[in-house]
């Protein structure tokens, strides 16, 4: 029997005499999170030198067992137990210190800071997030912080407390941009900047402070005598303990609830210019791009989690007298969600791979379609997820409730889909992205000049549609290069819009598109 209270797990599921009928909530003790995606090792085995690739790969191989083992049981713990303000600071559970040591020793952010490259350390990224993606944001965050540091003198000392991979001694960094007035329009910036000393002094008051007890915060602020606008603002660098910086309270937030979001108090905070007027908002965007990459990464992690906890339940639950996996409607449904991850996927790391490249024109033209589209996937999957294991899909100990509530904040930090729609706007009409995109195409060229001549044309209006098909092509192009089935069906789904096709490709081929695991309960 199992006892009321308690969550089945595998363990139940091989004792003798137990039935078994539910999916147990926590990973099997065989899950291998590298070895089960095929798609990564080719396109990592491709795009890095060999060399690099050697070096890599244990490390991925490792974490691949150590994220369902080690990360998910934390990020559980974590989760339960939000961080709360304790006095002058705050208080987080024991298990999220692990987390943030766990990401640094697997170097999830700072590989591309130890000879690693961008698509090396998102790749870890990837699978970390896969079980906690709350710690995700402070990784991402320290990360862009150390990048904007780095291309300024007098920073060093902060940079290499940043990107160390071991946690003593190191340093989180965050962002601070948000005020009551709006998240991306921060033109309208109302924290003003005084010079006091060799420094400043920032007063004003922060609505959003992700990674609220970090050491090294990036902020706006209004230079004196500074022009309306992004033109006149400042970047600084906040550094705690600081004394003029004081958390209201803690936000109570719907996810990535093991990491502390505070609404913030800059009274007379001392601070360090980093970038002066006309010149601050620039180096600010620097740190928002890369985490506009971040945010793709986290977005198809926790789809590739759904699209796992699905897979899973259709090989191991029974119901109609035959295991769910059986069922056309259940094994279409995941082989279209097993085929956009791969997509997301591809999509996400060929962006960290033109960083990598110097590609920065593909990098601008990639990023805003990748942040978009890729958090919206994350909402549909996670809440699909939890309708493939009904009920036991709503409520905890099984993972996909959190799954669904971490990934509402994807579409909307960093921007919005809207305000993504808008850059890649401004990156086609003033930075040529349609060629970039049309040139960086290996196939479907019919589709791609249709869609260049309609985005050539591109308003407000138009934007979203377009820069969402966009990203369907570049998507369906890659594929070709990597899984032809794949390729096949997704282009079906999103280039034709031809569901009825899909269908059938399905019905044919449904077991190779879905990826069912060799599970199973030991007595049904």
């Amino acid at each position: 029997m199992v006892r009321e209270g308690r969550s089945l797990s595998r363990r139940d599921a091989d004792a003798p005499g137990v039935r078994t009928p539910y999916l147990p909530p926590e990973p099997l003790p065989d899950e291998d999170w590298l070895a089960d995606d095929p798609l990564l090792r080719r396109l990592l085995a491709e795009r890095l030198p060999a060399r690099s690739w050697a070096a890599l790969e244990p490390r991925l191989a490792r974490l691949g067992r150590a994220a369902p083992r080690e990360v998910d049981p934390l990020a559980r713990l974590a989760d339960a137990s939000p961080p709360v303000l304790a006095g002058e600071g705050i208080a987080f559970h024991p298990a999220y210190a692990r987390l943030q040591a766990l990401a640094r020793r697997h170097r999830v952010f700072t590989d591309a800071w130890h000879g690693g490259t961008r698509l090396s350390s998102l790749a870890l990224g990837y699978l970390y997030s896969q079980a906690e993606c709350g710690y995700f944001c402070p990784a991402c965050m320290t990360d862009g912080a150390a990048v904007v540091l780095a291309r300024r003198p007098g920073f060093e000392d902060v940079v290499a407390r940043l990107v160390r991979d071991e946690p003593e001694g190191a340093l989180e960094g965050a962002m601070f941009l948000t005020e009551t007035t709006g998240g991306s329009d921060v033109g309208t910036t109302s924290t003003t900047a005084a010079p006091r000393g060799d420094g400043w002094a920032l007063t004003g008051d922060k609505w959003f402070c992700s990674n609220a007890n970090a050491g090294a915060i990036l902020t706006l602020a209004r230079m004196p005598g500074g022009e309306p606008g992004t033109r006149g603002l400042g970047l600084f660098l906040l550094e705690q303990p600081n004394p003029g910086l004081r958390f209201v309270r803690l936000k109570d937030k719907l996810g990535v609830r093991s990491m502390a979001t505070g609404e913030g108090e800059l009274r007379g905070a001392p601070a360090r210019l980093v970038a002066g007027a006309g010149e601050g908002f620039k180096a600010m965007a620097e740190m928002v791009n890369l985490s506009r990459l971040y945010n793709a990464v986290a977005s198809v992690a926790i789809a590739r989690r759904a699209l796992r906890e699905g897979q899973k339940n259709g090989a191991w639950r029974v119901a109609f007298g035959r295991r769910l996996q059986d069922h056309p409607l259940y094994a279409r449904a995941v082989a279209a969600l097993a085929v956009d991850v791969k997509g997301a996927l591809l999509v996400t790391l060929d962006a960290a791979h033109a960083h990598d490249r110097g590609d920065h024109a593909l990098v601008r033209a990639l990023t805003p379609p990748a942040k978009a589209v890729t958090a919206r996937l994350a909402v549909r999957a996670a809440s699909e997820a939890c309708e493939m294991l009904g009920g036991n899909g709503y409520v905890q100990p099984w993972v996909t409730e959190r799954l669904l509530r971490d990934a509402q904040v994807l579409p909307i930090w960093e921007g919005t889909t809207n305000v993504q729609a808008l850059d890649f706007l401004r990156a086609c009409r003033r930075e040529g992205a349609v060629e970039t995109l049309v040139r960086a195409a290996t196939g479907l060229r019919d589709a791609w000049r249709a869609w260049a001549e309609q985005a050539r044309a591109m308003d407000e209006a138009s934007s979203l549609r377009l820069m969402t098909q966009a990203f369907h092509l570049r998507a369906a192009t890659l594929l070709r290069d990597h899984d032809l089935l794949a390729a096949e069906a997704y282009a079906l789904r999103h280039v034709a819009r031809d569901e009825e096709a899909f269908e059938r490709l399905a019905a044919r081929e449904g077991a190779a598109l879905a990826g069912w695991p060799s599970i199973g309960p030991r007595e049904l």
